[in-house]
Formats: C-alpha cells, structure tokens, sequence
C-alpha cells in the first residue's frame, strides 16, 4: 500500500483496536512490513519478561542503523513519560532514534539531545488529521531510508521548519529579522520594511499599488481636507524620507512617522518625530547611539542627545524629553527648527549605521501660517 493511501486507512479505520496486542497486530505489524518494507529479520519485537523500559520493537537490530519504536493501544494518549522510558534506553544502548505510537499519533525522539525533557527530543509529532505531515514522517522511516541515514536528514528539515515557521505555523520573527537586516543593505532595497519580508518568504505576492482617482475613468477627485485652517485642495503628502531635501523646505507639520522595520506611529510635531526617531534607533540601530551628539558637525554647540539635558556650551537644554534606555538615561533636544532638526537626525542614522532613506515622514496638509 502507498503510504498516502496508509494515512487514509488510518484516519478511516473501523473497528479500532480494543488493546495494545491489537495496536500491534492490527495496524503497527501492518506498517512496518507492508508500507516501510521491513523484512521479519530486521524486527526484533521486545522479548516477554524483559527488563521494565525496554521498547516493544529493535528494527535493524545490530546495525549502525538501529532504531525503535514503543507502543501503546490505540486508545491511549501518549505522554512524556512513554517517551521518557523508551528514549533513556535507546540513549543507554548507543541508538538515536525512538518512534512512540499508538497508531493513530505517531512521535519521533532523537535520544541523543541532552535534556531532562522529553518534549526537547521531540523531531516530528503527526497524525491522520495532517496527512501531509504523518506522510513525510513514514516515509522517513522506511527500511531503505533509514539505511540509507534518511531520519537524520528528516530530522534537520523537521526541525528547522519547526524553527522558521514557529509553533503556531507563522513565520519566526527572528528568521523575518535577520533577512530584513542582511536584504535592507542591498541596493533598491533601503526601504524594505519586515513585513514585506515575510510576505516574500511566505511566497505572497505584494499588494497592487493604490489606484489614483486619476487612473480610474470618470472617477471623482479627492475630497479636500476640511480641519480649521488648511489649505483647501491640498492632500496629506505620500510617504517622504527624512534625507530628501524637499522635506527640510516643506514649510509643513508631520502627520506620520515610519521607520525602516515598517512601524508606523502618529505625530503632530517634529519634536515627536525626533523621539520616535532615537528611541527606534536605540532598540534597532547596529551600532549605539554616541553621546554626545551635536545638532550640527559644522557650527553649532547645540547637542541633540546627550546623557545630561546640557549643550556643549554648558547652557541647559531649553527643550528636551528625557528617554529612558537599557544603557541609562537619554536627554533628546527638540527644540531646533525643523530643518537643522532634520539634517541632525540624518546624520546620526548614518553614524549608527542605519538608512536614512528607510526613515520616513508623511506630511500633513498644511496650515495657514504654518513656518516649518
């Protein structure tokens, strides 16, 4: 029988063993004589009267290749203590490899992962209800596989799924991570967020960009903001870094901040967009942010963050948030105009080896008397 069709078989069988000697005869024999092409020689059941802990069948016994399987009726539920007894003796006697079963929930061990744990030696845990998964798992456990050392290969793949995919089945959030710091380096990609990471590495296929009233035929414009002393006619700005010139000369307030990760965050003043700034930057940044920091390399004895609230002078910051950080205490300045404000922060993603242009603003409409 094919081992899809096995699977199959499982999930439908009628009646169902009554006892572990059922188990045994009924649906185990069955498995590894007619589906994993073991021949009788090569399983050595557990011999009556032997010491308490002995697992219930040796296959390929006296090979490199031997493993072993205990087993329980099929009404029983499995637990780490049937684990525990059979993988201590398999670790006893040189082996690796332990399948525990009741035939309808299959469990692989690797005895040789040091750990009081049974769950921590677990490789692969499937059943009927995941044919895909109890499918691989058979067929890792096939004579000519496990000969052929298969169930080590089986078991780096099962466990390094298990790892990228987690245990609920999303993507590890260190796997998306350390793509995204290694990938955001690249040239076109300064700009990449995590969440396209993710969607990449999931395999799906990026949103359609927005469709402009433009594009759409007949469409109608949008309609211009109404707040007390906007510009009539005049949208929300799209999404601009904090290194384009435009945006030191845009005489316009910040509505968002995006960071590099894709985070996104409400502000309504540049003074939030530089805390939004250091604090990402303290949590996310390569390199530390050094302090102190000066507003400008040039002229200038204004600090932007420092670990007391005072300038280069010795004059007291007019303006600052004291932001707390796992290295201590950080004193942020805001109060620079937004040009000199912005330039500043440009210069200290660099210095902490992070993409300005990852770094983004979205402006909001303007005001009248807004000045920057």
């Amino acid at each position: 029988m094919e081992i899809a069709d096995r699977v199959r078989w499982l999930e439908n069988l009628s009646p169902t063993p009554a006892n572990e000697a059922q188990t045994r005869l009924w649906v185990l024999d069955r498995v590894l004589f007619e589906d994993l092409g073991y021949q009788p020689i090569e399983v050595l059941p557990e011999t009556p009267g032997a010491t308490t802990g002995v697992p219930d069948y040796a296959l390929l016994p006296g090979t490199p290749h031997q493993w072993w399987m205990e087993a329980k009726a099929w009404s029983v539920d499995l637990t780490d203590a049937h684990a525990l007894q059979a993988t201590t003796y398999a670790y006893q006697s040189g082996g690796r490899w332990v399948v525990v079963t009741n035939g309808r929930r299959w469990r692989l061990y690797d005895s040789q992962v040091v750990s009081a744990v049974p769950s921590e030696k677990l490789v692969a845990d499937a059943t009927p209800a995941e044919p895909q998964a109890l499918a691989a798992l058979l067929e890792a456990l096939r004579a000519e596989r496990v000969r052929a050392g298969g169930l080590a290969a089986f078991a780096r793949r099962s466990l390094l799924e298990r790892f990228l995919r987690g245990p609920d089945g999303a993507l590890a959030p260190e796997v998306v991570s350390a793509v995204w710091s290694v990938a955001r380096k690249l040239p076109g990609l300064g700009q990449l967020t995590k969440q396209e990471v993710a969607e990449a590495l999931r395999g799906t296929p990026p949103p359609p960009p927005p469709v402009k009233p433009a594009d759409v035929p007949n469409a109608s414009p949008a309609p211009a903001p109404n707040g007390p002393g906007c510009d009539q006619g005049e949208p929300p700005s799209e999404w601009v870094s904090i290194a384009e010139p435009s945006l030191e000369t845009s005489r316009r307030r910040p509505a968002a901040l995006r960071m590099p990760d894709g985070s996104e965050s409400i502000v309504k003043a540049w003074k939030f967009v530089t805390l939004g700034i250091v604090e990402w930057l303290v949590h996310h940044a390569p390199k530390p942010i050094p302090t102190p920091f000066r507003i400008s390399e040039i002229s200038g004895v204004g600090h932007l963050v420092h670990t007391e609230p005072v300038h280069r002078s010795g004059g007291a910051m007019d303006l600052f948030t004291r932001l707390p950080t796992p290295q201590g205490e950080l004193c942020v300045c805001h109060g620079v105009k937004s040009q000199p404000l912005l330039a500043a922060l440009v210069r200290l993603c660099r210095e902490v080896g992070v993409d300005p242009a990852g770094v983004q603003a979205r402006l909001a409409p303007k005001r009248n008397g807004d000045k920057g």
